[in-house]
């Protein structure tokens, strides 16, 4: 590849990592600017949408097609949450509404070659309900605690199938909601070898080879 086509390349990957970043922005002010409440929970839907444009172009699909598909398909969950959740909430405050809807949080099994990592997002106690009928599959090497370690998450029973070696709480620092919940340091330290908050311990890196992972001095 051509020094010209290498500048080609960063000049749109960097104008529409802009453009998604940017929408997600004013979505957020707008919501704001409505409620008085910041809600990160557009960020789902960014990451649904890119999840299955991605999924639809390995399946062969045009990538126009695998785009416009990707846009339907949230759209059409947006539609299922607002329907079966916030209609069902009638004279509830914005924020349990929007509490609500960060229920709707995604949540990833990563694996590459021999090794895992469990990405929770903000679920909470009745999702890890759920999950625990996957059984052994919820075991992970590393587990990012949901929802910034509340104490309405990270229970006993789901611990215990996930049976981590790390565990990391991304949280920050003198939060208004007093994440993470000490009960459930508790629970993390008494079932990892290694735990991390990112209020102490700042962004943590972690890299895996297939074999192993190894946290990465960034700084």
């Amino acid at each position: 590849m051509s020094l010209t086509d290498q500048l080609v390349q960063y000049l749109v990957t960097g104008v529409s990592v802009g453009v998604v970043y940017g929408l997600v922005g004013l979505g957020i002010t707008i919501i704001f600017n409505a409620t008085g409440v910041i809600n990160f929970a557009q960020g789902e839907f960014v990451m649904l949408g890119g999840m299955c444009a991605v999924a639809f172009v390995g399946l062969g699909m045009p990538l126009i097609m695998a785009l416009v598909l990707s846009v339907v398909v949230v759209t059409i969950v947006g539609l299922l949450v607002e329907r079966l959740t916030i209609r069902t909430l009638p004279g509830a405050s914005v924020v349990t509404l929007i509490i609500a809807t960060i229920g709707a949080s995604l949540v990833l099994k990563v694996r590459y070659g021999d090794t895992s990592l469990l990405l929770m997002g903000d679920a909470e106690r009745i999702v890890e309900l759920r999950l625990l009928a996957y059984g052994d599959f919820l075991q992970s090497d590393w587990l990012k605690a949901g929802h910034h370690g509340a104490g309405t998450s990270s229970t006993p029973a789901f611990l215990k199938a996930c049976r981590p070696a790390g565990a990391v709480v991304s949280v920050g620092e003198g939060n208004p909601f007093r994440h993470p919940s000490a009960e459930v340091m508790t629970r993390l330290q008494e079932t990892a070898r290694v735990v991390h908050r990112t209020d102490r311990d700042g962004a943590l890196v972690l890299r895996s080879d297939g074999r192993r992972w190894r946290v990465v001095d960034w700084r």
